[in-house]
């Protein structure tokens, strides 16, 4: 990060770490206590940058500023809490999700940034290459059945699924969410929120929304047996499900719900396919230089089939500046796998083939794994090896 002058009013101290942290396009803030003080870090570009050091003395101040303005109880450190900041900067308005836990050397903060600035964007804003956006697209055209978007955490399942939501809400159809929490308001769409206070969970709301005939409907994420259960059989019963799980691969989601207990008689039918994503960082354009990988490089099999017989393409890598922090990367893309059920995928699912058997099948009728989309990006000279190998971590 850039060096800044903080200064040393609790209060304004907070509002400029906002400012920094928005300045540079930060997902996330973490303020973690350490023995002397504490760190404050910002996710920029999905890794964690240190942007300043506080004190004993001001460490304690700044975590109850941020709390009192998260409208947390200050006095109650023992226990987990949430909370949630709206503040503007300038013509811009962002709000800071807040989590608060107490650890050894204190309570430590991690803020979620959202900016309303960059709001909910279309499908054709998120940057998908063709291939892949028009796989998508057709499975959002089905008119019922369950679409589940994967990845890892922080890989922009969340903005795949708003940016369908967008496309999906026309006056004819009733869309209504399930979201843990709602992080932006989608117009033409009802929206609930999680609240297991209470007792709803997105089992209880998803057996509740059934009933106020909906076209398509959301569920957040898949966490348990009865969820799962409940959306499959909702897109056996003519709705459109849309939801989100925690796998690397395409494959790996539908062996996910079979682990859930969704009877495989039951899934096979009502899947439609799966997104899978990534983000992986982009060459920064201000340091970028041309670059030739060695022979042992070229030779890796995700190249084949992707270069010519004794090609040598240049490659790019970034040289590191004070724009990128030194690091040569600035910006994110996405990478996708779509893997669409067809009756080859029907029928592994039917008989619990393992997820290595059914991405077999899947790559045979045509499906671009995410490793290989990676690879496609250091030839067009968008990332680089090591960037894919860091990110993807399935062949």
């Amino acid at each position: 990060m850039a060096k800044h002058d903080y200064p040393t009013d609790p209060s304004a101290l907070v509002d400029e770490i906002f400012r920094v942290a928005i300045e540079e396009g930060a997902a996330d803030l973490h303020v973690a206590p350490f023995s002397g003080g504490c760190v404050v870090r910002a996710r920029v570009d999905g890794l964690l940058r240190e942007i300043h050091r506080l004190d004993e003395a001001l460490s304690p101040k700044v975590v109850s500023r941020i709390k009192v303005l998260a409208e947390m109880d200050i006095a109650e450190r023992r226990r987990p809490q949430d909370g949630r900041i709206t503040r503007s900067f300038g013509d811009r308005t962002v709000d800071f999700r807040v989590s608060a836990i107490p650890t050894l050397h204190g309570e430590s903060l991690a803020l979620r940034i959202l900016d309303r600035a960059v709001g909910v964007r279309a499908t054709n804003q998120l940057g998908f290459p063709e291939r892949e956006a028009k796989a998508f697209a057709s499975l959002l055209s089905e008119p019922s059945g369950l679409i589940v978007v994967t990845g890892p955490t922080g890989a922009g399942k969340t903005t795949t699924l708003y940016a369908a939501l967008l496309e999906l809400a026309v006056p004819e159809r009733n869309v209504i969410t399930i979201e843990d929490p709602i992080e932006y308001a989608i117009p033409g769409v009802l929206q609930t929120a999680v609240q297991s206070k209470l007792g709803n969970t997105f089992a209880v709301l998803l057996k509740g929304i059934l009933r106020h005939d909906p076209d398509v409907v959301m569920v957040g994420e898949i966490r348990d047996q009865e969820t799962a259960e409940v959306s499959v059989r909702a897109a056996l019963t003519g709705h459109l499900v849309l939801t989100s799980l925690h796998t690397e691969r395409a494959a790996d989601a539908v062996t996910a719900l079979l682990n859930f207990g969704v009877k495989p008689y039951a899934l096979a039918p009502a899947l439609r396919g799966v997104l899978a994503q990534q983000l992986i960082r982009e060459i920064c354009p201000q340091c970028r230089t041309s670059f030739e990988y060695g022979d042992e490089l070229l030779s890796h099999p995700d190249f084949a089939g992707l270069l010519g017989a004794g090609e040598r393409p240049s490659f790019s890598v970034g040289q590191g500046c004070e724009r990128c922090f030194g690091c040569g990367y600035r910006g994110r893309r996405a990478i996708l796998e779509v893997l669409d059920v067809d009756q080859a995928i029907q029928e592994l699912i039917l008989r619990s083939a393992s997820a290595d058997e059914i991405e077999r099948a899947a790559v045979a009728s045509g499906m671009s794994t995410l490793r290989r989309n990676g690879f496609r990006c250091i030839l067009e000279g968008r990332t680089t090896v090591e960037e894919v190998l860091r990110a993807v971590h399935v062949a």
